[in-house]
């Protein structure tokens, strides 16, 4: 608890498995120290068919870029001169780990087994124009899903 309001650290959830429908962090996931953890610990907590919705600085045509690492001690190795971003509930800001490109939703995958989808609002007429404007939904399978998936390619079938 800080402040009243109930802060999870996303690499070490405390809620038990397959607990949520959804969950909906925002541009939180540039400021995570071992994202790995952070997106297994999410898909642990979701329910089959569950969606994660975020937000996070999307850096489309470049490649993802480690800022800072975790040097095993609980400490941090700057990779890069340091960049905070402002925080409500810290005044020092919260510093910047990842700046994510296009290797993201591979990422995601390999370490929660979500697949991941983009969707991008740039839209001038209506007042959407600038950078960040991405919104990913990562979704755990469930059972229904590999039931129409096998159902596509029967085993014997011929498949042309």
């Amino acid at each position: 608890m800080k402040d009243g309001q109930r802060s999870e650290n996303l690499e070490a959830l405390t809620f038990p498995d397959e607990s949520f429908d959804l969950i909906i962090p925002q541009d939180v996931f540039e400021h995570v120290l071992r994202p790995a953890k952070a997106f297994a610990e999410i898909a642990r907590t979701l329910k089959p068919g569950g969606a994660h919705v975020y937000t996070v600085p999307y850096y489309r045509g470049k490649k993802t870029v480690a800022r800072a690492v975790s040097n095993g001690n609980e400490g941090i190795t700057h990779l890069m001169k340091p960049d905070y971003h402002v925080n409500p509930i810290d005044t020092a800001g919260s510093l910047v780990v990842t700046e994510w490109g296009d290797e993201l939703c591979d990422f995601v995958f390999r370490f929660s087994r979500m697949t991941t989808a983009i969707y991008n609002f740039y839209h001038p007429r209506l007042g959407l124009k600038g950078e960040f404007l991405d919104v990913l939904i990562s979704r755990k399978a469930s059972v229904a899903d590999f039931v129409a998936e096998s159902g596509r390619h029967r085993v014997g079938a011929e498949i042309s």
